[in-house]
């Protein structure tokens, strides 16, 4: 379904013409960092890392960057600019959300920011618990314990949607991680508190999402976006084409809320079903579903103790979770690093699933494999 997917997108930018630009060039910026090398990530998580010592060392790697991120992210939204790196990080000409305050990170989007730290908080969590022992659990804890802190200074909303969402699914279906969970939930909820008077302002500085004019614009992409399916249901109106197509959708009546302004989609799923019609919409969703269908299928197969067990499954659904809330409110498609981190946790979780199922029983598998 990926080579399919991919297929339907390349056919359409050959045909709307929307492949090649006179200024710009070849345009497959978003085609490849949205779809190709995540999917070909995916396919090197499935046949690649294919047993425990190789999981641990991606996860290894994820708290490095997790603890990286966190603490840059410290150090940006308080201006401390020497302590932060690369430097373009401090640019404001360079990326978006810098005269807010928000940590960007060096994605230079605080919505990636967050969402990457949000995937990586339950990877990291589930990693210092089954590695290390009790010293280096408690220094790399207080590290971890940086990144719900980061992860508000991204003040982006759908991000802390993503994350009290991931952090509520995780005790439900591990309960050993219970404790921990709810602790880092309650760790969120003090910041939001003391931080109330500032939160419900409309100053994006101060941490403020009261600031009404975004779910405005989206409200309008949305109303448009549905008025394109309606007219190209099956096609779209080809790959790259919704900022061209969509200025004519959008409502234009100033005595509102809502402003005519010309923005891309902002929804993953929306863009596709606008730009490429069912015929791009519906494969996608397969490759979601079957992703999915494996690691439930995996969940119900591993035991509940080691590492390589029912814990590992459901740490990918709480990173699955902070991606798909994202990839609904803002361009994910345009950024690469959470496409592929996601995916190739995906890859991983099918490829283990796929060598259980060859040994029809956990026993067999951890025997043969991954001893």
């Amino acid at each position: 379904m990926m080579i399919l997917f991919c297929m339907v997108c390349l056919i359409s930018l050959i045909s709307s013409g929307t492949i090649y630009d006179r200024e710009q060039g070849l345009k497959l910026n978003t085609f490849f960092s949205g779809f190709v090398i995540p999917f070909s990530v995916f396919f090197l998580g499935k046949h690649v890392v294919d047993n425990e010592q190789k999981i641990k060392k991606i996860f290894q790697l994820m708290l490095l960057i997790g603890i990286y991120l966190a603490i840059t992210g410290i150090f940006e939204h308080f201006r401390l600019t020497s302590l932060v790196w690369p430097r373009y990080i401090m640019n404001p000409n360079v990326g978006i959300h810098y005269m807010t305050g928000r940590a960007r990170g060096p994605f230079v989007q605080a919505g990636v920011n967050g969402t990457v730290l949000g995937m990586i908080f339950a990877l990291s969590i589930y990693l210092i618990i089954h590695k290390f022992k009790s010293l280096s659990k408690i220094f790399y804890g207080i590290l971890i314990g940086m990144i719900p802190v980061t992860i508000f200074l991204t003040y982006t909303r759908s991000v802390w949607l993503g994350f009290v969402l991931s952090l509520l699914i995780i005790p439900l279906f591990y309960p050993r991680l219970r404790k921990i969970f709810l602790l880092g939930l309650l760790l969120l909820v003090t910041i939001v508190i003391v931080n109330w008077s500032n939160v419900v302002s409309t100053d994006r500085s101060v941490g403020g999402v009261g600031e009404p004019s975004p779910v405005y614009q989206r409200i309008n992409l949305y109303n448009a976006s549905a008025k394109m399916f309606f007219e190209k249901p099956i096609f779209g109106f080809g790959f790259y084409n919704f900022e061209k197509f969509s200025r004519q959708y959008l409502i234009k009546d100033y005595e509102t809320p809502i402003r005519a302004q010309v923005q891309g989609a902002h929804d993953t799923l929306v863009k596709i079903l606008v730009e490429l019609g069912l015929i791009g919409l519906i494969p996608l969703l397969l490759v979601y579903f079957n992703i999915y269908r494996h690691s439930v299928k995996l969940y119900r197969y591993f035991p509940s103790t080691p590492f390589l067990g029912k814990g590992l499954v459901v740490m990918f659904w709480a990173a699955s979770i902070i991606y798909i809330v994202n990839m609904q409110l803002f361009k994910m498609f345009q950024h690469l690093f959470p496409n592929s981190v996601i995916f190739l946790l995906a890859g991983i979780i099918v490829g283990l699933n796929q060598r259980v199922s060859a040994n029809k029983s956990c026993e067999g598998y951890e025997k043969q494999n991954i001893k």
